[in-house]
């Protein structure tokens, strides 16, 4: 959709919220902790956003991006304004009603086909998914510790920026004893530079998890093309009757803190483990490759912050 057809429904909306007694803003910074701007922000007694999408912008990102600005502000009303056939739609629709995100209709004027509102737990868990409930830590723990429940023999965890509380995760499942008859567990993870200090974590974690004859891995894929391909948080095993086991995770913070998501447990778009892991570099075996790759990531993060430097110096010496 061309800059131009955005800014003609833009005003579309602007004219319908109006119509409603509103005030309108274009494009705002709504908060310091969203950096997110969307089309329309919409305020009097009220405070609503909304972005306008076509079948072509809108993506599981996206409505993933409009949850997590709602954990951020849940005073605030979310919408997307759909643009084109709602036949191209369903999935999507779907899920914002799950999720509590409205939709508006987007042509010549504005119709409303789904009222913003908080989720549910009825909405959330479903076939194939359980709820990750606002305010209920211990809940959405418990919730995962389901999920190990069923794993036998194998876990493997692919997530592009795995953090340690991955591993501290695992180790209170097995500790609980949440996971059992496991005795792999294989962890997969990009270049970025936390590697370093994940390393001297999964040291110890891989010597406990030994003294209980369960072997860990973990690897590192250097390839920031292909590291880039993931943008999920994925857990791989097989139950008891060696079906397998596909899990889509929120971010672990989402679990113990005050958000609402869902833990996909019947995952069907799932990236093949296999084939990433084998592009991956085994961290004790490789660490010198690995740290030489960290290296250049972070001088290549440095001049990238280097050079927005001097782009913002040199627009502030223009003003």
């Amino acid at each position: 959709m061309e800059i131009d057809e955005v800014n003609e429904f833009k005003i579309i909306c602007k004219e319908f919220f109006e119509g409603k007694g509103l005030t309108v803003h274009f494009d705002p910074a709504i908060s310091e902790e969203v950096s997110w701007r969307p089309h329309i922000f919409a305020t009097n007694n009220e405070k609503l956003i909304l972005d306008i999408l076509t079948q072509e912008t809108l993506s599981d990102f996206y409505i993933k991006k409009y949850t997590e600005i709602r954990n951020h502000l849940p005073n605030l009303s979310i919408y997307l304004g759909l643009v084109g056939d709602l036949d191209y739609f369903p999935e999507v629709i779907l899920e914002c009603s799950r999720n509590g995100l409205g939709i508006y209709k987007v042509n010549k004027a504005l119709k409303l086909l789904i009222e913003t509102r908080k989720p549910t737990i009825e909405d959330l868990t479903d076939r194939g998914q359980m709820a990750i409930v606002f305010g209920r830590p211990y809940r959405n723990i418990l919730a995962l510790r389901k999920c190990f429940r069923k794993c036998r023999s194998y876990i493997h965890w692919f997530e592009r920026n795995l953090p340690k509380k991955a591993l501290e995760t695992l180790f209170e499942a097995i500790d609980d004893g949440s996971i059992q008859n496991v005795d792999t567990i294989k962890l997969l993870r990009g270049i970025d530079e936390n590697v370093e200090t994940l390393r001297n974590e999964f040291v110890r974690f891989r010597e406990e998890l030994a003294s209980l004859q369960i072997e860990s891995q973990l690897r590192i894929i250097c390839d920031s093309d292909i590291s880039r391909r993931i943008h999920g948080r994925y857990i791989y095993s097989e139950d008891e009757n060696h079906q397998p086991i596909k899990l889509k995770l929120p971010p672990l913070n989402s679990l113990r803190a005050n958000q609402w998501d869902t833990i996909l447990t019947d995952a069907t778009e799932i990236p093949p483990f296999q084939e990433f892991w084998e592009s991956g570099l085994d961290i004790r075996n490789s660490w010198d490759e690995i740290r030489r790759r960290v290296n250049e990531y972070r001088e290549r993060k440095a001049s990238q912050l280097e050079e927005q430097a001097r782009g913002l110096r040199s627009r502030l010496e223009k003003t």
